[in-house]
């Protein structure tokens, strides 16, 4: 019998990295991984698994399960990775065929497919949550209870059509990209047009010409070159913005770099925000005026304990107190108003915010260009 083998050169050796199964009859990539409690069968939905060591996957738990991470393949066409003697192949991509209920009603070909209630089986989705994949076959009672299936795990809105992305590696896109639901990308994601959708993670880093997210953003280091309106957002690095910014409608900002910190309190955006003395690496808001220890600027809401985005440079609307009489050119400081600025004749070293940019708005926000001196 001739086996075949997939060999890679590491760091300058030879190592055996899978198998590759000539005479499959499906079209999918599987990998070992260990299993907790009972050991998983072919086409068994899979959940992330209990133990403390390591990654390990057990039978989904629970209707919708939001951990699912695949199914256990049948005849993969590459297996990477070993067997321990306790471990089960999970397919990563491709075709599998899955067992299915009719726990949400009979399956069309093309309908999501979900967790269900029984450990390990799936059914239709009928409400958005996370999918294990499209159905490519029909089941309605009759016959096996298995169903080949594209697999694709991510979130998925079958009441909408919106359509899910879990793209492991690089996206590049020369024009637009829109995303019904939520893109999940694994490495970095570039795009020379316009971004839409619902949430984005992205592990590596964002760049966009615009960028839109109506629902949660949160991304290692963002470069965003002409709009970005983001409902809530999260960056672990950097961010940049060539252009504008708007969070929830408040908390615009043009050309600002931002930076990352807890919020001691709850902080809105627009407000001005200095060091925590009580928090270290904590920020709050203040009452002091001429406060020296300004950090900068909210761009975004945040809860205490939460994270809060800070510009720290760049143009940015911060807010200022009632009836404050600001001019363009007017170097501003913090006010006795918690977390606004007012404009000072002969300011102290190191309490500067910034120049202001023009007059309050009806909001009681001005546009100033972070000036931390």
């Amino acid at each position: 019998m001739i086996e075949n083998y997939i060999i890679m050169r590491v760091n300058g050796l030879w190592r055996i990295m899978g198998y590759n199964g000539l005479n499959s009859d499906t079209a999918d990539l599987a990998e070992w991984i260990p299993y907790t409690g009972t050991e998983p069968s072919s086409g068994q939905v899979l959940t992330v698994g209990d133990s403390l060591t390591g990654p390990s996957a057990k039978l989904s738990e629970g209707a919708y399960d939001t951990k699912v991470i695949g199914v256990v393949t049948t005849n993969p066409a590459q297996t990477f990775g070993t067997n321990n003697g306790h471990a089960t192949r999970i397919a990563l991509a491709g075709r599998v065929p899955v067992q299915v209920s009719l726990e949400n009603g009979p399956i069309r070909m093309g309908d999501y497919l979900t967790a269900s209630p029984t450990p390990g089986v799936a059914m239709k989705m009928t409400k958005p949550g996370r999918a294990i994949g499209t159905a490519l076959g029909a089941y309605d009672g009759t016959g096996g209870a298995s169903i080949m299936t594209q697999l694709a795990v991510g979130y998925a809105d079958p009441t909408s059509g919106a359509a899910f992305q879990n793209v492991q590696g690089d996206m590049a896109a020369s024009g637009n990209l829109n995303i019904g639901g939520s893109g999940h990308f694994g490495g970095d994601i570039a795009v020379a047009g316009t971004t839409t959708t619902h949430d984005l993670v992205v592990a590596g880093n964002a760049r966009a010409g615009s960028l839109t997210v109506n629902g949660a953003a949160s991304l290692a280091d963002l470069t965003v070159s002409g709009t970005a309106t983001l409902a809530a957002v999260t960056v672990a690095g950097t961010a940049v913005f060539n252009g504008d910014i708007a969070l929830g409608g408040i908390g615009l900002a043009r050309n600002a770099v931002t930076k990352r910190f807890v919020a001691t309190k709850a902080i809105t955006a627009g407000a001005v925000v200095v060091a925590d003395p009580a928090n270290d690496g904590q920020v709050t808001t203040t009452t002091t005026r001429g406060d020296t220890h300004v950090l900068g600027v909210a761009v975004s809401d945040g809860a205490a304990g939460e994270p809060v985005e800070v510009a720290i440079s760049g143009v940015i609307q911060a807010r200022v107190p009632d009836n404050a009489s600001v001019r363009a050119g007017d170097l501003l400081v913090t006010s006795p108003q918690e977390g606004t600025v007012e404009p000072s004749a002969s300011p102290t070293v190191g309490s500067v915010v910034g120049k202001a940019l023009g007059q309050p708005s009806p909001q009681h926000l001005i546009w100033l260009m972070v000036m931390l001196q």
